[in-house]
């Protein structure tokens, strides 16, 4: 070998040491690593293959989301908002129950579930281990930011684990109708509804009896009308009254010229023939003249009567116009004015006398109809009374009437099993298991069994004090190398011998 200095300097060559320390100690790492692989990949293989199915439910804002029980109130309803958490949140702890969980394995059975059990005896009951089985094994949780929850569930066995889902959900829907139902509602709001209707016929039955014996059709209205009745009476009593005092003023005006007039005197004087129309033409005009006297006594030039009267009067007098003048005959006899006079006077005074007894009529109405308001007024308490009961009874009987038809609504969601769940994704059938993973298993398997064996490595190469290499003798105890003897077995040397 040649011969080297101390002060030479020898090269550090890592890469170098790294792999005589990974060949010196190869036999441990292939040994970690049989350590590592073998009862991982027996264990792969040996260990039973978990089986999940998945299932989302949709809940929407459904009828029983919105609107109170009907029996939960009969007075007013009031809208309560809930947030789409706290509903969740409700179908999650219902979905949750152990209840849904019970129903499943009486629905299923125990033996699948016993079968997954091989650790011996339990203190609890089989139907007790199923449970305790599902429950955990069973993961329901809601996704953020939406109104779906999701369902899944681990078996074994890839069939179970869809059955379990499957069964969990429809006991789930059946659960989620019954609590938001309340049973027997229907029933309860048909028979007060009935009671209800009876009593309201029969309480209007005997307001229309009080209302007959009463002979009143309607309070309010029947006193509307009695009040008006007596206003108008009054109003005419009042303009009866002032006509009977004019026409009595106007008899005692008559009397007065009548009294001033003579009986007798000379009417006119005719030349010629006489003339017989025109003198019954001037009577009229005569009578006409006088009537409208007595309507201006009565009402104003502007109105229709006077108005009427005067254009009689004008057409009276362009008829006597007409007629021919050609005689001359004194005529003596009774005064036409005075006759006039006293006719106006009689007839003025059979105009008082129908206005009494028009005033004694229309005061005779108003007392009646005076008597007809005490009446009302007398029977309006156990009429109103009865109004009252009759009124209240209708709006009962409407708000009963009313929750009637939610309860028929809800009997009807009911036995159609109609609901605000709708199923978005049924249960899946596991195609493949979700444990073990055998490549992610195998291969940490792998990783740790390397890792593991370099690790070791280089443990038992630190721990190890003996000098290995030549360059060991000169970098610690700083001497020349004059000679190195290779490290050979028994075996080795046996075979170099025989080369020899």
């Amino acid at each position: 070998m040649p011969f080297s200095s101390t002060e030479e300097k020898i090269p550090e060559q890592p890469l170098r040491n790294v792999c005589y320390v990974l060949f010196r100690h190869q036999r441990k790492i292939i040994l970690f690593f049989l350590i590592v692989m073998v009862p991982v990949t027996l264990w792969t293989f040996i260990t039973p293959e978990i089986y999940q199915s998945d299932a989302k439910l949709l809940i929407r804002l459904g009828r029983e989301s919105v609107a109170l029980d009907p029996t939960a109130t009969t007075g007013p309803v009031i809208s309560t908002a809930q947030s789409r958490e706290n509903e969740i949140k409700s179908e999650l702890e219902i979905l949750k129950s152990q209840e849904l969980v019970e129903n499943v394995v009486d629905a299923v059975g125990v033996s699948p579930f016993l079968k997954w059990n091989k650790m011996g005896r339990h203190p609890l009951s089989d139907r007790d281990q199923a449970i305790l089985e599902i429950s955990k094994n069973l993961s329901i949780e809601a996704l953020k930011n939406s109104n779906i929850i999701s369902i899944s569930f681990k078996a074994k066995d890839r069939k179970i684990a869809q059955i379990i889902i499957e069964k969990l959900i429809t006991f789930y829907l059946d659960k989620h109708i019954n609590v938001h139902r309340t049973q027997g509602s229907h029933e309860f709001f048909t028979k007060q509804t009935d009671q209800l209707r009876n009593t309201l016929f029969q309480t209007e039955d005997r307001f229309r009896k009080l209302k007959n014996e009463a002979g009143i059709a309607s309070i309010e209205e029947q006193r509307h009308v009695l009040l008006k009745r007596m206003g108008d009476l009054q109003q005419e009593v009042e303009g009866t009254e002032a006509a009977l005092a004019s026409a009595k003023a106007k008899v005692e005006t008559l009397q007065g010229t009548l009294r001033s007039l003579p009986e007798t005197l000379v009417v006119q004087e005719t030349s010629g023939h006489a003339n017989q129309g025109a003198d019954l033409m001037r009577d009229r005009l005569y009578v006409l003249q006088i009537k409208e006297q007595d309507l201006l006594s009565k009402f104003t030039e502007n109105s229709k009567p006077v108005q009427e009267i005067r254009r009689q009067i004008s057409e009276a007098q362009a008829l006597l116009d007409q007629e021919e003048r050609t005689r001359t005959q004194v005529t003596k006899g009774l005064n036409e004015a005075y006759k006039q006079t006293q006719l106006a006077l009689l007839a003025e005074k059979a105009t008082v006398s129908s206005l009494q007894s028009k005033l004694k009529k229309l005061q005779t109405q108003w007392r009646s109809v005076l008597g007809e308001l005490t009446a009302i007024n007398n029977n309006e308490t156990q009429l109103g009374q009865v109004q009252r009961e009759v009124a209240l009874q209708e709006v009962s009987y409407r708000k009963y009437l009313e929750k009637l038809e939610e309860a028929r609504v809800d009997h009807a969601l009911e036995v159609g099993k109609i609901s605000n769940i709708s199923v978005v994704q049924s249960p899946t059938y596991p195609m493949k298991p979700i444990w073990p993973v055998k490549s992610l298993i195998l291969g940490l398997g792998f990783l740790l069994g390397i890792m593991g064996g370099v690790v070791i490595a280089f443990c038992f190469e630190f721990v190890d004090h003996s000098f290995k290499k030549p360059e060991d003798i000169e970098k610690r105890l700083k001497l020349p190398t004059l000679a190195a003897i290779p490290h050979l077995s028994i075996h080795e040397v046996s075979k170099k011998t025989e080369k020899d």
